[in-house]
């Protein structure tokens, strides 16, 4: 599997697309390095939504790993 032959199948949006969501999962992998990690809360769904608190593995795969999925499928339903 050759990364270059897979961006060269993308088009601008999508490469547009790719690139902002690597910068948001960026975002989210520091959030999990930096919080202490709560697993009896749901961040910000909590009456005190501390990031630092609150943020652990399962935020990090709803924010952060769950969006690739949604447009790994994307891609294999619209792929031709």
């Amino acid at each position: 599997m050759n990364f270059k032959s897979i961006l060269s199948k993308l088009n601008k949006k999508e490469k547009i697309f790719i690139s902002l969501l690597a910068g948001w999962t960026f975002i989210h992998f520091v959030f999990l390095i930096y919080a202490k990690g709560s697993t009896s809360f749901f961040w910000p769904f909590d009456e005190d939504p501390i990031l630092i608190a609150d943020y652990d593995l399962t935020e990090f795969s709803v924010y952060g790993i769950t969006p690739w999925i949604c447009l790994y499928v994307y891609k294999l339903l619209n792929n031709k």
